[in-house]
């Protein structure tokens, strides 16, 4: 059965698309291995104009130990950068969270949102979950972590050491042990947003030495340090002529895994030179006031000062030096292009490098180029052995293992500014973590606004969101479907746009890659919105005058676009009949009380673009009537006398259905009429004095039983009025007459004397 609804189907799907501008292609994938059996296409969508997210299902084997290999699908997501990290703005940043003494879990997606608020200037594009962590208490990462330049935590729970990976603002990246310092450093932040050494700190938490700085925290007499409880205390520490550096601290992390590699525990602090004084014999600890101390003897601190700030962290050394983002990893998968088989090394888990669980990997191509992934559990989950597959298929030569299960978790920046997880959760839904892994870029300072879509064309405006970032923003050039043209602050229109179609604006521009690294880069930002599709017209097709054998089908030629409605075929159960572009057509040689199905099939044209566009009506169902409707074929006057009216008329009943004919003379019955056709004589009219106006009307019972009234045209006699002839005006004559007279006379009498002597 055709219908209008299913003729739109097109257009429905065509305007429901996405706004995020989404391709099906394959990128350069080479997903051919023993392990993996097959992929779907790659669906490849961009990300903010500086990555893509890539979704696919991967069907592999995961090769177990004990059991048979098994066979699963496995939808996995990856963000892949389209720009190098080494010449562009886009860089990756790990971030954790908590309160000012302690670690805190959150939602990859929340520490996004922090990030932002906590660093304006930058804006998360993607990223996962990163480190394991101490899910039962405070949520503290298991290895080693250091975000944006802060070494919150140099040691690691790992066995067999603090295996990391580390990341600069210039696109390098570096993994293995962290080469870094077993003490920690006093540095101050410069005026140019760098932090210098001061001095090296010898202990922390522990008695004052002769000699060197030492650091004094909450964390030498509070017992429960994984817990976020204000504390307050003296610390048991003579400190009677030493110099004391209060700080008032923002940060404090406790790193609890230093204890137990280097016998002595670590504290970050971060934080503002309050007070310098000199005679103090105890030191209070009080977390409502955020105080730390550091004392010295021997003149190690003479250079700061109060409102100085500070930090007190490690520092990294070797390769390590100068990375401003670290994260620990758990295992790695695929080193220098080969897949590391763990199932042949006996000394690691080997439930968990085949469980059944999400897997969150990172992995990097021989040019640096970094992968974020999520693989989704199947029926039986990805191993290490097929997460190094799929890195490896994507031209990773390096590949690492974060967190995974219920952990693992997938997001993107949306075109509103929030984030949207792409991954299926364990948890059924996304899980606190105690980090995650961003992509991020310099904000512009600017959103990207579409206006006044129409069918063919759209204009793009900026909308400034902070004017000081838009300022450092250069060379601004804005392109939407391969037409590119210089920014204007009125917008920018472009047109001969295809209808109903997806297309992507993006905004390019240079930009410095980093406050601390002077080099202008270019960059872009982008965003996708749909063209308006063609607005279909009503039909106005209806059906009219159903008779026992026939009907009429017109056209609302009052419509504005009735024209468009062209080519209209009126389908009539099994039979078709061609209206074409007429106006009004009968449809007939139907069958007498029998119930069709009537629906139109069309074409509208539209004006604009001359484009076609076949529809169909929904189906309605008439019944043709059991017999023939009586009409009126004449009524007509025949005869008009000065009080008298002779009428000629005839009607058609073919069904003998007609009870009643009559003719009304100014709405009362006048005569009765008994037979179809012939004459009628109305006597006593005086049209002088009155007005006439006659009809004749047939009835007939419809097929429910209703009287039905037929009427004829009426004829009109309107009021006479009878206007006297002048009577005729009798002239005398006149002198000028009557000589007109005697001078005929006299001309008569010569002629009949001229003709008396020719004969």
């Amino acid at each position: 059965m055709k219908n209008l609804i299913k003729s739109l189907l097109v257009f429905v799907l065509l305007v429901s698309l996405s706004t995020i501008f989404v391709v099906k292609a394959n990128p350069t994938v080479n997903f051919k291995t023993e392990t993996i059996k097959s992929y779907t296409d790659v669906v490849t969508t961009d990300l903010y104009g500086v990555a893509t997210i890539n979704q696919t299902t991967i069907t592999s084997y995961n090769k177990r130990v004990i059991q048979s290999s098994k066979l699963a699908d496995h939808k996995t997501h990856w963000i892949e950068p389209n720009v190098s990290l080494d010449n562009s703005d886009l860089r990756i940043v790990n971030y954790t969270a908590g309160s000012a003494t302690n670690w805190d879990g959150k939602k990859p997606t929340e520490l996004a949102k922090i990030y932002e608020e906590e660093n304006p200037g930058w804006i998360v594009v993607g990223g996962t979950n990163g480190d394991f962590f101490h899910i039962s208490d405070n949520s503290e990462v298991l290895g080693t972590s250091m975000q944006e330049g802060h070494f919150y935590k140099p040691y690691s729970n790992y066995y067999g050491g603090h295996m990391a990976i580390g990341f600069d603002n210039d696109g390098r990246y570096v993994y293995g042990l962290v080469d870094k310092t077993d003490k920690q450093y006093v540095q101050i932040l410069g005026s140019d947003g760098k932090y210098t050494d001061v001095a090296m700190i010898n202990d922390v938490d522990d008695k004052p030495t002769e000699a060197g700085v030492t650091l004094l925290t909450r964390f030498a007499i509070c017992n429960t340090p994984y817990k976020d409880i204000a504390y307050s205390g003296t610390l048991p520490y003579d400190v009677t002529g030493y110099t004391v550096y209060k700080v008032i601290y923002e940060t404090q992390r406790y790193d609890r895994s230093g204890s137990s590699e280097a016998g002595e525990h670590r504290v970050y602090v971060k934080g503002v030179i309050s007070e310098i004084v000199n005679d103090l014999t105890t030191l209070e600890i009080d977390d409502a006031t955020a105080t730390s101390y550091l004392v010295t003897k021997d003149g190690s601190l003479d250079s700061l000062k109060v409102g100085d700030e500070i930090r007190c962290q490690c520092k990294l050394e070797g390769e390590w030096e100068g990375l401003t983002n670290i994260t620990s990893f758990y295992n790695q998968i695929l080193k220098n292009g080969e897949v590391l088989d763990y199932n042949q090394i006996t000394d690691c888990d080997t439930d968990y490098v085949n469980a059944i669980k999400n897997r969150t990997v990172m992995g990097f191509k021989a040019d640096g180029t970094p992968i974020m992934m999520v693989v989704e559990k199947g029926t039986y989950g990805a191993s290490y052995e097929e997460c190094g597959e799929f890195l490896k298929g994507l031209g990773c030569v390096n590949g690492f293992l974060f967190d995974g299960g219920g952990s693992s978790c997938i997001f993107v920046r949306d075109n509103n500014g929030g984030f949207t997880t792409l991954n299926k959760h364990e948890d059924g839904n996304e899980r606190s973590d105690g980090n995650a892994m961003f992509f991020v870029k310099r904000d512009p300072g600017f959103e990207i606004k579409v206006d006044n879509i129409e069918r063919f064309s759209a204009t793009v405006k900026l909308d400034i969101t902070n004017q000081d970032f838009f300022n450092e923003i250069s060379n601004v050039k804005v392109t939407v479907n391969g037409v590119t043209k210089d920014y204007d602050a009125n917008g920018i229109n472009f047109d001969g746009l295809e209808e109903t179609t997806d297309y992507q604006v993006k905004v390019s521009y240079k930009i410095n890659k980093h406050p601390e690294i002077l080099e202008v880069v270019e960059s872009s930002q982008t965003r996708t919105f749909t063209t308006h599709s063609f607005e279909v017209p009503k039909h106005g097709l209806s059906i009219d005058k159903i008779n026992h054998d026939s009907f009429v089908v017109k056209k609302n030629t009052e419509l504005e676009t009735a024209s468009w409605i062209q080519n209209v075929i009126v389908h009539v159960g099994r039979a078709t009949y061609n209206m074409g572009n007429n106006s009004e057509f009968i449809c007939d040689g139907l069958d007498k009380d029998t119930e069709y199905e009537v629906y139109f099939e069309y074409t509208v044209v539209d004006p604009a673009s001359g484009k076609e566009y076949h529809l169909s009506s929904n189906p309605q169902y008439i019944y043709t009537l059991p017999f023939s409707i009586p009409s009126i074929v004449t009524f007509e006057e025949a005869r008009k006398g000065t009080s008298t009216l002779s009428i000629s008329y005839e009607y058609l009943d073919e069904d003998k259905v007609v009870e009643k004919a009559y003719v009304l003379v100014n709405g009362e019955v006048a005569k009765e009429v008994t037979i179809k056709s012939g004459s009628i004589s109305l006597t006593g009219l005086d049209y002088e004095a009155n007005e006439y106006t006659i009809k004749l009307v047939i009835e007939y019972l419809d097929a429910e039983g209703n009287t039905i009234k037929v009427e004829s045209d009426a004829l009109e006699y309107l009021h006479e009025e009878v206007t006297p002839e002048p009577a005729p005006v009798k002239k005398k004559c006149g002198k000028k007459s009557a000589e007109i007279i005697i001078a005929a006379l006299a001309a008569a009498s010569v002629a009949y004397v001229f003709l008396r002597k020719r004969k």
